[in-house]
């Protein structure tokens, strides 16, 4: 996977002006999860991977601006410095019904590494036919018929976060901004399965990460289609 970070003002070389440093972040991961019963599961998951020049983040960004959207190169100004990071993740999470084709949904995990160090939770419901352990969850924990629409929020407690704040270990990083350790954002999504296909898009609206962004919360929205083979 990769995480490519930049500042609200994408063009400009002045410091002064940046509400977040430049950074990227590529990695890959091994994910394992053991299902206690058809509703409950415990997972962890190691990821290592590379940030600064190695994460090929201002390459592809700004291949993607020249050639896909026809806009000019992205600044990367004193961008955040290569380093390999580590992290080791877990997580569990249940399903509770709580009426027809209504279930809540419940997941707490905890981030321990040298890119992030958080722990948090995830609570919602689930409104329709599916038999979805988790909305977000492992595409191949059902294969069968179904669809859910999702409401939901995610708490979260970060002590440490490499991509605002730089290093734990040293000073390098040019250009650093003290981050906002709560994390809050709500959930709307909507998910369809069958033996084959996975569909799920989910909007999210996410809180500050640090004073001098400008806008209270930040919205984004995923999109992810997968085939079973």
């Amino acid at each position: 996977g990769q995480e490519i970070y930049t500042p609200s003002k994408r063009y400009t070389r002045n410091v002064q002006q940046f509400d977040y440093p430049y950074g990227g972040w590529i990695f890959i991961a091994r994910s394992f999860e053991k299902y206690k019963d058809p509703f409950s599961a415990w997972g962890y998951s190691i990821k290592a991977g590379m940030t600064g020049e190695a994460s090929l983040a201002p390459l592809f960004q700004n291949l993607y601006h020249r050639h896909i959207l026809d806009l000019p190169e992205v600044a990367w100004e004193q961008p955040l410095p290569q380093r390999f990071h580590l992290n080791l993740n877990g997580s569990h999470r249940k399903r509770l019904a709580v009426a027809n084709r209504v279930a809540f949904l419940y997941e707490f995990f905890a981030n321990m590494g040298t890119q992030r160090i958080a722990m948090g939770g995830r609570m919602g419901l689930l409104l329709g036919p599916s038999d979805a352990l988790s909305f977000l969850g492992n595409p191949f924990e059902t294969q069968r018929k179904g669809y859910g629409v999702y409401l939901g929020t995610r708490q979260e407690y970060r002590f440490h976060d490499f991509m605002i704040s730089g290093s734990l270990f040293d000073d390098e990083a040019p250009f650093v901004l003290s981050s906002i350790p709560y994390k809050n954002s709500l959930e709307i999504g909507f998910a369809y399965y069958s033996p084959k296909w996975r569909f799920l898009t989910i909007f999210n609206s996410v809180s500050k990460d640090n004073d001098l962004q400008s806008y209270a919360r930040h919205p984004y929205l995923n999109l992810t289609i997968g085939r079973i083979f």
